[in-house]
């Protein structure tokens, strides 16, 4: 049985920051239904932050990064 597949996108607050899916550079991927994603996002002058995903649609994710203190 194939599996479904989906893609995910990754919007960051700020724009500019960098995103690492599954360890890897990337905004977007495609993958199997039912997948769980770790979502990596940094930019200078604000905090790392890390979120997971579970893959059940076609989706995007809004991630917003806090300014450093």
């Amino acid at each position: 049985m194939v599996k479904e597949q989906h893609t995910v996108n990754v919007v960051t607050v700020p724009a500019e920051a960098v995103v690492k899916i599954n360890g890897e550079l990337a905004t977007e991927i495609t993958v199997d239904y039912g997948t769980e994603l770790s979502i990596e996002c940094s930019a200078e002058h604000y905090q790392t932050k890390t979120v997971m995903h579970t893959v059940i649609a076609d989706d995007t994710v809004t991630v917003n990064l806090e300014r450093d203190k």
